[in-house]
Order: structure tokens, then C-alpha cells, then sequence
């Protein structure tokens, strides 16, 4: 997908990951937690352009995590 994919995936799967070793969701909610925050994020705006700079990633990384974990 490019631009802000990579980010948000990494964010997401160590979000669910981290989830279901602590117990909150089952092995089976982690795909659906990633593909919903991939979703939902591919309408923000500057998805589909390459991050520019660290900040940028850190930032769609935060978000990432948020959703994943909502």
C-alpha cells in the first residue's frame, strides 16, 4: 500500500500483540484489531504519502497503536 501502511501495521499487530499477552483480547481478535486499524486510518489524510520524517512515522505510529487498542 505504501506511504503510511508500514507504520500503521508495525504499530498495530505490537498493539494487539501486546493485548492478547496481557490478557485483554484472544489470539483470534489480533488480524481483525490490525485490518480495522489499516481501515480506518487509510482515510486520514497523508496516508498515502511517504512519512518525511521520524516525527511523522511516530505520529502515525501512536495513532496505530490508539485504534489497535480501542
Amino acid at each position: 500500500a505504501g506511504g503510511a501502511a508500514g507504520a500503521v501495521f508495525n504499530a498495530a499487530k505490537e498493539q494487539a500483540l501486546d493485548d492478547f499477552i496481557a490478557g485483554r483480547i484472544r489470539f483470534t481478535d489480533m488480524a481483525p484489531r490490525v485490518e480495522a486499524a489499516l481501515s480506518d486510518l487509510a482515510a486520514e489524510p497523508g496516508f498515502g504519502r511517504d512519512p518525511d520524517s521520524l516525527d511523522a512515522v511516530m505520529d502515525w505510529d501512536a495513532l496505530a497503536r490508539r485504534k489497535a487498542a480501542a
